[in-house]
Formats: C-alpha cells, sequence, structure tokens
C-alpha cells in the first residue's frame, strides 16, 4: 500500500459514511411489512409483556431494539429509520474490510462493496438484519480463526445468540457458519479439540439464551413456543418460494448490439398569448421538442411540458431567448442546461458508449436480477470446489492469513444462509453484504494463484469463477439498480440526493406523532381507516387486529389482543384461546378489523372458543370497499356492549371516544 493511500481504517469510515447515505436517501416508502417490529414494539411500550400479553414470532431483539429506538427518539419513524440505516452501512463495512483482506486491493474491495450498495438500495428497511447479521457472524468466524481463545470463542457464540435472538432460523444459519469456523481451526488438532471446541461455543451460547428462554418458559412454555412458531415458518416459507425464471423481453429491440439515443431532458415553455397554434408547432420543430402537453387543464393555455431532444446549450439558449417564449421551466438559464439532472444522464449524452444497450431482448432488468439470484446460490459452492481443486493439487491458496479456514467458513455460512433465504427474485437483495464477502473471496484467491504461479487447474478454475463473479456482478447490478430506486432518486442530482431528499425524508419521519404523516386527517384509502382507530378510540382500547396489518398498531398506538396472525390460525390451542378470552373480558376492546375480503368470522373457525364469543359479542358489522373494484378491502366488527358516541367521517363507522 502507498503511503498516500487511505489507511483500511479510514476507508471504511468513509465505507459506513457512504452506505448509510445511500440507504437513508434511497429508502422506499415505508411500507406494511418495514412495520414488522414496530407492532410488537409498539405494544411491549405501552405496557404489554412479551409471551404473556403478545407474541412475538421469534424476533425479540429485532422489536427489543426498535422499541429501545423508539423510546430514544420520542416515538417517531426516524428511531426506526436510522436504526435500519445504521446497521445496513454496518453490515457493508464490515463487508468491506473483510473484501479488503481477502483482496488485498481497496479498489476491488470498496468496488465491489459500492455495487452492493446500490443493489441493497432497493430492499425493503425491514430486512437490515439480513444485511447485517451474517456480515458480523463472518467477523467473528474470521477474527476466531486468526487466534482462536475462550473470549473470541465467547464472542462468536454473542454473534449466533444475537443471529438467533433476532430471529430464530437466523441463529440456526448463523451456528453452521460458527461450528464451520471451530472446524476449521482446529481440524488439524484433531476430532478430540474440535469437540472440546464445540462444546464450549456451545456452552457460551447456552448461558447467553438461558434468561430468554426461562422468560419464554415461564409465559407460554418452551414446547408451545417453538412448536407454534415452526409452523408458522413452514407456512410463510411455503408461500414464499417461487421459481426465479429468465424471460425474452419481445418488446425490445431485437438488435444484439446497439447504442441508443441519447435521453431527452423534460422543460416547460409558457408561450406568449399571441403565439398561434402553427407559430407553436413550427417553433416545437425548430427546437425540437417533442411530445407537447398543455398543462392548463380545459384552457386554451400557453404552458406546456415537452420533451428535449436537443440538450445542445446552443439550441437551450435560443429557447431561452426566443422571443415567443415569455418563460421556460426546468431549464438552468445561468448555464443553458436542462435543470435538476444527474451526472450521470448527462454522462450517457456526452459518452455514447454508456448509451450502449446489449442484446436488450435478453439482458434487461429482470434477467439481470435472476442472474444475481444465482449467483448468489452458486457462489458459495464454487468457493468449496475450489478449496476442493486446490487441496487435490497441493495448492495452500494462501492470499490472506488462514485462507482455507476463511474461505471454508464463509462457504458454509453463505450455502446455509442462501440456500434457506434466497427463495424467490429480488431476495438476494437482502444478502449482498454476504455475497460481497464470499466474491471477494474468489477474486482474491484468483489474483493469489496467478501472482504465485499455481497448479494450472487452480488458475484456471480460480480465474473463470472470479471472471464470471465480476461480469455478473458488475452488469447485474448497475442493470438493475438503474432501473431501481438507487440510481433514479440521483436524477435529482448529487445536492438533491445526499442534502435536499435526505433533509426532507428526515422531517418527514421525524414528526410527532407519526401517524400525522402516514395517515393524515385528509388521506383516503387504508390509512384513513388507521386514523379512524387513532381518533374513535381510547388510548387504553385495545384493538383485535386479526391480519398482518404491521403497521396499525404503531401508528394508532394502540394495544392488541395476543397478535396478527389470526388468520394463520396461530396460537390456536383451548388454553391460548382462553387466554384471549381473558384478555378481552379484562380490557376494552371496541372493534375487530381485517383485511382482504374474507369475512373475519372465517379466520375464527380455528379458534372455536373464540368464535363462539366472537360471534355474541361483535355482532355490528361494518365493510369498507375498494374504491376502485367495489369489492370489499376492510372489515370493521363492533362492540355491541359499548354504545358509539357518534360515527366517523364517511365510512359511518361508530366512534367509542
Amino acid at each position: 500500500m502507498r503511503p498516500d493511500q487511505p489507511t483500511p481504517a479510514a476507508s471504511a469510515v468513509a465505507v459506513f459514511a457512504a452506505t448509510f447515505a445511500i440507504r437513508f436517501a434511497t429508502l422506499p416508502e415505508m411500507r406494511g411489512d418495514d412495520h414488522w417490529p414496530l407492532w410488537t414494539a409498539a405494544t411491549f411500550l405501552k405496557g404489554d409483556r412479551p409471551f404473556r400479553d403478545f407474541a412475538d414470532l421469534g424476533d425479540p431483539l429485532y422489536w427489543g431494539l426498535s422499541a429501545l429506538a423508539q423510546w430514544a427518539v420520542g416515538y417517531r419513524v426516524i428511531g426506526e429509520v436510522l436504526l435500519g440505516s445504521a446497521l445496513t452501512a454496518a453490515a457493508f463495512t464490515l463487508a468491506f474490510l473483510l473484501a479488503y483482506r481477502a483482496t488485498s486491493s481497496l479498489v476491488a474491495a470498496g468496488g465491489l462493496t459500492l455495487l452492493g450498495s446500490l443493489i441493497t438500495a432497493e430492499a425493503e428497511l425491514y430486512s437490515y438484519p439480513k444485511l447485517f447479521l451474517y456480515p458480523l457472524v463472518a467477523w467473528l468466524c474470521w477474527r476466531y480463526i486468526d487466534r482462536p481463545s475462550r473470549w473470541r470463542s465467547a464472542g462468536l457464540a454473542l454473534g449466533v445468540a444475537i443471529a438467533f435472538l433476532y430471529r430464530h432460523d437466523h441463529g440456526a444459519y448463523a451456528g453452521a457458519g460458527a461450528a464451520a469456523a471451530v472446524l476449521a481451526a482446529h481440524v488439524t488438532a484433531g476430532p478430540r479439540r474440535v469437540l472440546i471446541e464445540w462444546l464450549r461455543l456451545g456452552g457460551a451460547l447456552v448461558v447467553l439464551l438461558l434468561p430468554f428462554f426461562v422468560m419464554v418458559q415461564r409465559d407460554e412454555g418452551v414446547v408451545s413456543y417453538f412448536r407454534e412458531r415452526i409452523r408458522m415458518a413452514t407456512q410463510m416459507e411455503a408461500s414464499s418460494r417461487r421459481p426465479v425464471p429468465f424471460h425474452v423481453d419481445a418488446s425490445a429491440p431485437a438488435d444484439w448490439l446497439r447504442v441508443l439515443p441519447p435521453y431527452p431532458a423534460r422543460v416547460f415553455v409558457t408561450w406568449k398569448p399571441e403565439v398561434t397554434g402553427d407559430r407553436r408547432a413550427a417553433l416545437e420543430r425548430k427546437y425540437s421538442l417533442t411530445g407537447g402537453r398543455n398543462t392548463n387543464a380545459g384552457q386554451r393555455g400557453t404552458d406546456w411540458e415537452y420533451a428535449l431532444v436537443d440538450t445542445r446549450t446552443a439550441n437551450i439558449r435560443a429557447i431561452v431567448e426566443d422571443p415567443a417564449a415569455g418563460d421556460t421551466g426546468l431549464i438552468d438559464r445561468t448555464r443553458f442546461r436542462p435543470a435538476e439532472e444527474s451526472w450521470i444522464i448527462d454522462a450517457q449524452r456526452a459518452v455514447p458508449l454508456f448509451r450502449l444497450s446489449i442484446a436488450p431482448r435478453y439482458w434487461h432488468a429482470d434477467n439481470a436480477a435472476a442472474a444475481l439470484h444465482y449467483l448468489s446460490r452458486a457462489v458459495p459452492f464454487a468457493l468449496l470446489l475450489l478449496l476442493v481443486v486446490s487441496w487435490s493439487r497441493g495448492y495452500a491458496g494462501a492470499f490472506m492469513p488462514e485462507a482455507s479456514a476463511k474461505t471454508f467458513t464463509t462457504a458454509v455460512l453463505a450455502a446455509v444462509a442462501f440456500t434457506a433465504l434466497v427463495r424467490r427474485v429480488g431476495y438476494f437483495m437482502d444478502h449482498t453484504a454476504l455475497a460481497t464477502i464470499a466474491g471477494a473471496c474468489l477474486v482474491g484467491h484468483a489474483l493469489h494463484a496467478h501472482r504465485q504461479r499455481a497448479p494450472w487447474p487452480v488458475r484456471l478454475l480460480s480465474g473463470a469463477t472470479a471472471a464470471v463473479f465480476v461480469l455478473v456482478w458488475v452488469c447485474g447490478a448497475l442493470t438493475y439498480a438503474r432501473s431501481t430506486t438507487s440510481l433514479k432518486v440521483m436524477n435529482d442530482n448529487w445536492r438533491g440526493l445526499w442534502w435536499r431528499r435526505s433533509v426532507l425524508q428526515f422531517q418527514a419521519y421525524s414528526v410527532a406523532p407519526p401517524i400525522d404523516t402516514y395517515a393524515p386527517h385528509d388521506r383516503v384509502g387504508g390509512t384513513s381507516l388507521i386514523r379512524y382507530v387513532y381518533e374513535c378510540t381510547t388510548p387504553d382500547d385495545r384493538v383485535w387486529v386479526m391480519t398482518d396489518m404491521f403497521n396499525f398498531p404503531y401508528y394508532t398506538e394502540r394495544r392488541i389482543v395476543g397478535h396478527l396472525y389470526w388468520d394463520a390460525g396461530f396460537l390456536s390451542s383451548p388454553e391460548h384461546q382462553r387466554r384471549t378470552l381473558a384478555m378481552v373480558e379484562r380490557d376494552p376492546v371496541p372493534i375487530i378489523i381485517s383485511s382482504g375480503r374474507t369475512d373475519p368470522m372465517e379466520h375464527f373457525k380455528q379458534y372455536p372458543l373464540v368464535y363462539d364469543y366472537v360471534a355474541r359479542r361483535y355482532t355490528r358489522r361494518y365493510v369498507i370497499q375498494a374504491a376502485r373494484t367495489g369489492l370489499p378491502d376492510f372489515y370493521v366488527l363492533a362492540d355491541n356492549r359499548r354504545t358509539p358516541s357518534g360515527t366517523y367521517g364517511d365510512f359511518g363507522l361508530p366512534c367509542f371516544r
């Protein structure tokens, strides 16, 4: 490394700052699933106790940290956004550090990490645990392999425990990686030493998780707890696994190689009132203004929106200075350039190579996503194959200290996690940090094999696999990201990306109460039902939410009845049903809400005791229809023992305030 190069520590800080900014600025709008940990956090912060008053799905640390963040910021969405953005940035920082160790190149490690962060910019916020946990476990595994000790074994157990408490299946996959690290570190010492170290790791894990199991046993029972959650997880896994096909886009040009025309700019022109239609048409032809749209709806109007094909400075100056143009918009009148456009579009206009389209019928965003999907699934097995070939040829592949052990551990961790979790198109976005580490191991092995003149089968295999990874990673990432959030947001230009949009995001997510941004008074549709619950129930009421509407408990700031998975038959044993009825009798529960077209009583058929109770008590029924289809969108059942104080809005729903 040259003295003028940044140190890895300084580079790591830069990576953290850059990936945090990308994640925060390009964050998609908060959707229902982004509130997954917030519904339990909200119920907990209202005073309910987990496993006794409400059930989680096996992710106590997930909602626990969300609750801590909400407490720290005063119950604002910004707490969850900052938590998710920070842990995403931490994931890529760890990926960068391990990629640097594998490749010994800041350029290679930084490039692979940057591409991964661009892909992940499209991921939903709630995916941050999957992004963060596996690089954390990989980093702890590598540290243990570097210098095995009791303290580092305890640190490795802590990483597995964190993964387990974030979601139990993550703990199982992380445990497989940790066990592989112990095996790789001690295999030369014999089976007895490996077994002792496994027992040490397991003992530390038991000690760390014992308080959790004690709490579960006290309030729900460990056997019942795991039986119900395994059944629920099996249902969710089966419904989420989908085939990922490649397909031909017949609407795209058939050319195998084509330079696309320059991207047109969007501009506004206000023609002076005396400009006739024929005169305006002539000016549009003169200045290459196409796709004209009159923005004065229903009037003769002089305001027009155009696509400007000829973006040369001289042409834009001529438009601005033409006597027929009274005013212009989206034009920088000092530089006579299109305004609010990114460096990406400028570069595409200036350099034809950046507009090169290769086989657009076969290489497009959907197929790029499929390629990245299969690349993620294949990389760990390519690493294992590379290790076998290297071992058979007597090549150690020491491209970093303990390279074989670290490569083996990373491959096992990635193989288990990707096989289990990368189940459908788009899911690879949640694991690009770990894929970056695995890919860097491929690249590092190939570079070292070439420099050290390794046996030709090793050089051939390592070079081929690394080349395929880099090619698909670069082309796939750029093609996929170009059609998604990350690069589209950059069309606001750098200042818009890093400052204006970020400030607006921060302000919107910092509003208290958060419902005023998510479901303001004038909002229509599903979120207006959230406003109804907030306005027409008291803070001490519970709301019985039957389907997985994770946003309801958080924005309404109301406790729920047990859980949000009634439609899935979760916790349907007679004992749990009796506990539910005792809660509903003890605490006021004025309404039941469910989404979808299925009558809510159909969901309760899996709970016969609860069904009979609800059928007697919640007899007032209201159906909220979808505006577009007229089909049922939400059902509301009201308690016949509560007298409404009035009705709410156009829904005509009863108010119990």
